[in-house]
This record gives structure tokens, C-alpha cells and sequence, in this order.
């Protein structure tokens, strides 16, 4: 089989795809607690719904930025590894 070797990562391209991973799973994660059954709050309104429905925009948000602040970091400490020891081999 003739391997290829991914040499280097750029880190900005890697960036924008974790941090879209990140937006997507943080949706997902907000509409999970959307959905959760909510607690009876002292007033009689349901406390968890109000938290939910911060936590489906926050969430995106938030992970979206880490996903793509690590997907840089990552992309940088892969470069430098993959100078070390050589990068990943694939079967294309």
C-alpha cells in the first residue's frame, strides 16, 4: 500500500472546523436541556425553561469559540510533533 503523510495542519482551517463541531454539539447539548422536564419554581413558572433557552444560545457560542481557539493550538502542537516523529499516514 502506498501511505501518505499529513506533514502539517493549518491551524486556522483546523480551527473553523472544530469550532463549527464545537457550535453544532453545543446546540445539541442546549436543546437536551430544553428539553429536560423543569422543575416547579417557587413563583410556579418552570425555572429549568428559562435556563434552557439561555443555554441554546450560549452554548453554540461558548463552544463554538473553544472549539476553534483548540483547534489552532492543536494544529500547532501537531505541526511541531509532526516534525519530531513524523506526521499521520494515510491510505488515500
Amino acid at each position: 500500500m502506498a501511505y501518505k503523510q499529513i506533514k502539517r495542519v493549518e491551524p486556522l482551517s483546523l480551527g473553523k472546523i472544530l469550532g463549527a463541531f464545537g457550535a453544532i454539539s453545543g446546540f445539541l447539548l442546549g436543546l437536551l436541556f430544553l428539553s429536560a422536564p423543569a422543575p416547579m419554581s417557587m413563583t410556579g413558572m418552570p425555572g429549568m425553561y428559562n435556563l434552557g433557552a439561555v443555554l441554546l444560545v450560549l452554548l453554540p457560542i461558548v463552544y463554538g469559540i473553544v472549539g476553534f481557539i483548540m483547534g489552532i493550538v492543536y494544529a500547532l502542537i501537531y505541526n511541531w510533533l509532526a516534525k519530531q516523529i513524523g506526521g499521520i499516514r494515510i491510505d488515500i
